[in-house]
């Protein structure tokens, strides 16, 4: 089990829900955004990757390398 303060959630079609583990907010960032724009044209990701924080709140999503705050429609 991996033990992280932050992570990067999204629910691909079709498949079972993707997480990526960030040990900051920083590095939670950077990792959704790189994420967005590296498998924007795969179809297999078609929702945002969602920044989560502690007690899993939502900090903001990216979609296409764009960030989003959470409640914002893409």
């Amino acid at each position: 089990m991996i033990i992280s303060a932050y992570s990067v959630d999204t629910a691909p079609t079709g498949f079972a829900p993707c997480w990526w583990p960030a040990y900051s907010i920083k590095s939670a960032l950077k990792i959704a955004k790189v994420l967005s724009e590296r498998l924007s044209d795969d179809k297999r990701y078609p929702s945002a990757f969602w920044v989560i924080g502690e007690k899993d709140k939502p900090i903001c999503k990216f979609h296409r390398g764009k960030r989003y705050e959470p409640n914002e429609t893409i």
